[in-house]
């Protein structure tokens, strides 16, 4: 797997502190992480959530296979599928 070039970080959390808000009645759930590049086709990732797993909106559960998955938890950090917990060596936000 290739090292994921990343520069989404301020974006994804202004997306967090609009779907948390209160104001807005018919949003929420888990978010649904998705790269998109001209070279080649759309790389899905994995959300950490609520200490959930989702993968294109749909929760994971046990038996699944994470490590196929580029995970992020809530602060857009990359994470652990399986631990849910920020991966060691990467820069915390």
């Amino acid at each position: 797997m290739t090292k994921p070039r990343i520069q989404a970080g301020v974006h994804f959390s202004s997306f967090q502190s609009l779907r948390d808000g209160a104001d807005d009645l018919i949003s929420g759930s888990a978010p649904q992480i998705v790269g998109i590049s001209r070279e080649k086709e759309p790389q899905y990732s994995g959300s950490i959530w609520e200490n959930s797993r989702y993968y294109c909106g749909s929760e994971l559960v046990a038996g699944s296979d994470f490590n196929k998955v580029l995970w992020f938890n809530e602060l857009f950090e990359r994470a652990d599928g399986r631990k849910k917990t920020h991966l060691k060596d990467v820069q915390k936000h």
